[in-house]
């Protein structure tokens, strides 16, 4: 249902969740990176819907797949490491089997230390070169001199090469009312529990004083971030 969309495992909410149909055999999620990246690791959060294994697949062009990695299920947070250098613009989740499935969250992470290199071959262009011949004198015999014009023309294919260093960009953080930058701003959260729909977890990394997080009235609550 809408209610369970793939779009539901990217927010960053650990409170919302994608659900495939339960009689679908194999189902997969795929999130479009928007250009391709360096790749470090991948971050799975199934809880206790897990399957019991499944396949990382990358691709740099629309479905030419490559596995990456194949991970044994668990309810526990998943932390796939990537072979070093993994390129990819896609990157799917293939289950196997089939059942209840629920995926809380799909984290892709990007390696800053692999640059990315695109090649682009220009469009080719012509090169037109003209040279004279004049009189030559070699030995003591004076060569005929001539001076007919010849035009020579060159096809010299340009190709460019960008090479383009991969850096993470640090996103907004928030330093009111203290100094430095908030580490846990906007970051995904995940909590022991919540009190209403509107205390949830992420309440306490929003950045904004006037909301809060709070848990139901039971001893040791916890929030992880």
């Amino acid at each position: 249902s809408a209610d369970f969309a793939a779009a539901r495992a990217v927010d960053g909410l650990f409170v919302t969740r994608w659900s495939p149909a339960a009689a679908e055999q194999n189902p997969w999620i795929t999130v479009d990176l928007g250009t391709v990246h360096a790749l470090s690791h991948v971050v799975l959060l199934w809880g206790e819907f897990y399957p019991t294994s499944y396949v990382l697949q990358g691709a740099t062009v629309s479905d030419a797949w490559s596995n990456l990695a194949v991970v044994l299920g668990s309810s526990e947070l998943l932390r796939s490491d990537l072979p070093r250098p993994t390129f990819a613009r896609w990157v799917r989740v293939l289950t196997q089997g089939s059942g209840d499935l629920r995926l809380w969250e799909f984290q892709v992470f990007e390696d800053s230390e692999t640059p990315v290199t695109t090649v682009t071959t220009e469009p080719t262009t012509e090169a037109t070169t003209t040279s004279t011949a004049t009189a030559a004198t070699v030995a003591t015999t004076e060569a005929p001199s001539t001076s007919a014009a010849t035009t020579a023309t060159t096809e010299v294919p340009e190709t460019t090469v960008v090479t383009t260093t991969v850096t993470t960009v640090p996103g907004p953080s928030t330093t009111t009312p203290f100094y430095g930058p908030n580490l846990a701003f906007q970051k995904p959260v995940l909590s022991s529990s919540f009190r209403s729909a509107t205390e949830h977890a992420y309440k306490a990394v929003d950045g904004d004083l006037e909301s809060q997080w709070a848990s139901v009235p039971l001893n040791d609550q916890w929030l992880w971030v």
